[in-house]
């Protein structure tokens, strides 16, 4: 029994190689990105991606900021689509703008805001807010946007990192929603999901998104041309935004 035992971990060990070695064969392309990121340039850039390497394994990672920029250092994603960070954070890291994304006041159709015309904050301040958790950088825009109004941030808010939780907050409520407008997709001015940018103008809360990668480290070919095709969707973006 000894003997039979130890031959059946050896070949155990053998397949588990096997496999192993079948894995690291596959390309395999390993993405980081923010909640408010990912629904925005990630959909067409696959889709397009898709139509170089058909058979790639594709894993997307999301998180905020800093998890994202620790994820990459340790070598568990490729690249990140994520903000700029403190000079402190990004030691070993290079970062590619890609676009500027400001943020937006977002309501469900039919909000009793919609219809308002003329919208201002104060009548924003008199709703529920759903906003970024603190610590980030869109609720870091979102105060300094309210205070440079002359008013503070109400303490009821609703504080999500999770854009599906939001959008149904929501969608189910006549909350507003201080959100990035990538949140809205590649049709940032359009309505989309049951919701819709009110028009008050948010001139300052605009934050460059881009591409994060580990300094002098080569990445497979699969890797490169993902990014490539991330460059070409995000250009577009930018020229239907102007």
């Amino acid at each position: 029994m000894p003997h039979a035992l130890r031959i059946m971990e050896a070949l155990d060990g053998a397949a588990a190689s096997v496999d192993m070695a079948d894995e690291k064969s596959a390309e395999t392309v390993q993405i980081g990105a923010l909640p408010s990121v990912a629904p925005d340039v990630l959909p067409p850039a696959l889709k397009r991606f898709r139509q170089l390497h058909a058979d790639a394994r594709v894993v997307i990672h999301t998180a905020a900021n800093q998890p994202l920029l620790e994820m990459l250092k340790a070598g568990e994603i490729d690249f990140a689509v994520g903000r700029m960070s403190d000079p402190q954070m990004t030691v070993g890291l290079t970062f590619e703008l890609l676009y500027m994304e400001p943020l937006a006041l977002l309501v469900r159709e039919g909000h009793p805001l919609s219809a308002a015309g003329n919208v201002t904050l104060s009548d924003v301040l008199a709703h529920p807010l759903v906003v970024s958790p603190t610590g980030t950088v869109p609720r870091h825009h979102t105060e300094s946007f309210v205070r440079s109004q002359g008013f503070r941030m109400p303490d009821n808010c609703v504080e999500t990192l999770s854009v599906a939780l939001a959008q149904r907050l929501v969608r189910d409520s006549d909350s507003v929603w201080f959100a990035p407008l990538g949140v809205l997709g590649v049709n940032a001015g359009k309505r989309e999901a049951g919701l819709e940018r009110l028009p008050l103008a948010t001139t300052g809360t605009e934050e460059p998104v881009g591409l994060l990668r580990r300094a002098e480290v080569g990445l497979p070919q699969a890797v490169q041309e993902f990014i490539e095709v991330l460059r070409s969707v995000s250009q577009e973006r930018q020229l239907s935004a102007a």
